[in-house]
C-alpha cells in the first residue's frame, strides 16, 4: 500500500509510532532489531538495516523497554521511557 501515514503518540512515559503504510511480514517482526536485518530486500529506498538496531542499543543503555507489534491499522513501534 502506498500513501500511508505516520502517527506519533506520546503520553504516560511512552512513545508510540504507528505506520499505516505497507505492513511488515509477521515472520520479520522478531528480527527487526537485529543489525543489518532488512524485512524486504525489494524496497525502493536504500538503507543499511542499522537504524532500529542503533535505536534499541540506545534504549537498552537508558533502561527503556521497546517493541513492535502489528495492529489493525499497521505496525506500531513503541518505547517506554518512564
Amino acid at each position: 500500500m502506498l500513501g500511508g501515514s505516520v502517527g506519533i503518540y506520546i503520553g504516560k512515559g511512552m512513545c508510540a509510532i504507528v505506520n499505516t503504510g505497507a505492513p511488515i511480514p509477521p515472520d520479520a517482526l522478531p528480527h527487526l532489531w537485529e543489525a543489518y536485518y532488512q524485512a524486504e530486500a525489494s524496497r525502493t529506498t536504500e538503507g543499511s538495516g542499522l537504524g532500529l538496531s542503533i535505536a534499541k542499543t540506545v534504549f537498552d543503555l537508558h533502561g527503556f523497554a521497546c517493541g513492535v507489534e502489528d495492529t489493525e491499522v499497521g505496525p506500531r513501534f513503541w518505547f517506554q521511557f518512564g
